[in-house]
C-alpha cells in the first residue's frame, strides 16, 4: 500500500484533525523521545528507574518477594495497554482514542465487542492493575540500537500515517506513562523498561529456583514445553489461553474471558512464579495473581521468543546489532 492510501485509509477512519494533533503535540515535545530526558524525569519525581533491561536488579526483587512469599506484580505498559489507559484523557482524540482501542483488543484471539461500557470497564482492570503494581515497565528508556532524538521524531510523524494505532500508542506510551509518574500514581513503584522481558529471560534459572513453582499463563504451550525440557527437576504448570479469534458474529461486549482465567487460577498463588503473556490482558491476569498472593511477570513475546519465533522489530534489531542468533541468545551467548 502506497503512502497515499495509507493516508486515505487512515484519515477515512480517524479524522485528520485528530492526528495532526498528535504530530504538533510529537514536534512540540520531542525532548520525551530522548531516553535520558524521560528517565531523568522519572527519577525527578522520586522514582526508582532501572532502565537496562539486562540488569539484575529486576529478576533479584522477583527473588526476594518468591523466597519470602510476598505477592508482587511486574506489568508492562506499552503501545496496546496504553489504548485504555489514555482513554478520554485528551478532548481532542475522541475518534483516535476508540479507534486505538478497538484495533489493539482486536488484535488478540481473545476480544469483546466494543461500547462504551466494556470500554470504561477495560480501562477500570488497566488502573487497577497499574495501582497494584509493584513495577511498571514503560516505553522510552531503553532502546536495541541509538538513535538522534530528531531521526526517531521523523520516524513517528511519519509512520503515523501509516500506523496510526501503533504509532500513537507508542508515543502515548512515553507520555501518559511518564505524566503517570509525574503526578504521584506511580508513587513507590520500581520503573523499569517496557523490554524487561529480555534480562528476564535470562535470569529464568534464578527466578524458578526462587519458586515453589511456576505457572505459565500463554497460548505458547511449545514455549512451555521448552521450559520443562530445560527444567526437567522443576514444576511447571499451564494454563493454555485461547489461539482461535472469537468470531465477530458471536463477540459479547462482556469481556468473559478475562473471568474464565481468573477461575483458572488456583486459589493460593503463595511462593509461585506466574510468567504471562496474554497481550493486554497480561495486566488484569497480573493484578489477580497478586491478590491470590503470587508473583506476576508480564513477560509478554518473550513466550514468542522462548517457542523459537521472532516476533517483533526489536528483537530482529536487537540480534542484529549483537550479531547473535536466537538459540544462541536462549543459551545465554
Amino acid at each position: 500500500m502506497t503512502n497515499s492510501h495509507a493516508r486515505q485509509f487512515v484519515f477515512g477512519t480517524v479524522p485528520k484533525p485528530e492526528i495532526e494533533h498528535l504530530v504538533a503535540e510529537m514536534k512540540r515535545e520531542a525532548h520525551l523521545l530522548n531516553k535520558s530526558e524521560t528517565i531523568a524525569r522519572y527519577r525527578a519525581a522520586g522514582l526508582d528507574v532501572e532502565p537496562d533491561p539486562f540488569s539484575l536488579r529486576v529478576p533479584e526483587q522477583l527473588c526476594r518477594a518468591l523466597r519470602s512469599r510476598r505477592p508482587y506484580s511486574l506489568i508492562r505498559i506499552g503501545d496496546g495497554e496504553v489504548s485504555f489507559l489514555a482513554l478520554g484523557k485528551d478532548v481532542q482524540t475522541p475518534t483516535l482514542d476508540r479507534f486505538a482501542l478497538e484495533r489493539t483488543e482486536m488484535q488478540f484471539p481473545d476480544r469483546f465487542r466494543v461500547s462504551e461500557a466494556s470500554m470504561f470497564r477495560m480501562q477500570a482492570e488497566m488502573r487497577n492493575a497499574v495501582e497494584t503494581a509493584d513495577a511498571v515497565g514503560v516505553v522510552g528508556l531503553w532502546r536495541a540500537r541509538k538513535v538522534s532524538t530528531e531521526t526517531y521524531l521523523d520516524h513517528l510523524v511519519t509512520s503515523i500515517y501509516q500506523d496510526v494505532r501503533g504509532t500513537s500508542g507508542h508515543w502515548r506510551a512515553i507520555r501518559h506513562l511518564l505524566h503517570l509518574g509525574e503526578t504521584g500514581a506511580l508513587a513507590g513503584k520500581q520503573i523499569c523498561s517496557a523490554h524487561i522481558y529480555f534480562g528476564l529471560i535470562k535470569q529464568l534459572s534464578q527466578l524458578f529456583g526462587a519458586a515453589d513453582r511456576t505457572l505459565c499463563i500463554t497460548n505458547r504451550p511449545d514455549a512451555v514445553a521448552r521450559l520443562r525440557k530445560l527444567h526437567p527437576a522443576h514444576d511447571i504448570g499451564l494454563i493454555e489461553l485461547n489461539d482461535t479469534p472469537l468470531s465477530l458474529a458471536t463477540l459479547s461486549e462482556d469481556p468473559g474471558f478475562l473471568r474464565d482465567v481468573y477461575a483458572r487460577l488456583p486459589p493460593d498463588l503463595s511462593g509461585q512464579l506466574v510468567l504471562i503473556g496474554a497481550g493486554p490482558w497480561a495486566e488484569p491476569y497480573c493484578a489477580r495473581v497478586k491478590e491470590r498472593g503470587g508473583v506476576a511477570v508480564d513477560i509478554g513475546s518473550g513466550f514468542d521468543l522462548l517457542a523459537g519465533h521472532i516476533s517483533r522489530p526489536i528483537h530482529q534489531r536487537y540480534f542484529k546489532l549483537h550479531d547473535i542468533s536466537l538459540e544462541g541468545f536462549l543459551k545465554g551467548d
